[in-house]
């Protein structure tokens, strides 16, 4: 599972355990895939090895639009445009 992470960061914009420490428990993982769409998150996902061994109980896509955020260095919009 790391190796699949490991070898597919380029396309995973962020990934982790949920839960409230790195030490656990987790209640589930989290990805942030750059996609085209659902389709193509889940053809990445089902390369993972968790996955193709059915370590998660079901896997949810949802599409995310991002527009603001330290990442994204700020806004996406222009800010001199806010009241």
């Amino acid at each position: 599972h790391l190796r699949h992470v490991q070898d597919r960061h380029h396309d995973i914009r962020a990934a982790g355990p949920i839960g409230t420490s790195i030490e656990g428990p987790f209640t589930g993982s989290f990805f942030l895939i750059a996609a085209e769409n659902e389709r193509g998150a889940r053809a990445l996902l089902a390369l993972d090895p968790y996955v193709a061994a059915g370590v998660y109980a079901s896997i949810d896509c949802h599409p995310v639009i991002p527009v603001a955020g330290e990442w994204l260095g700020g806004v996406t919009w222009n800010p001199d445009s806010i009241d």
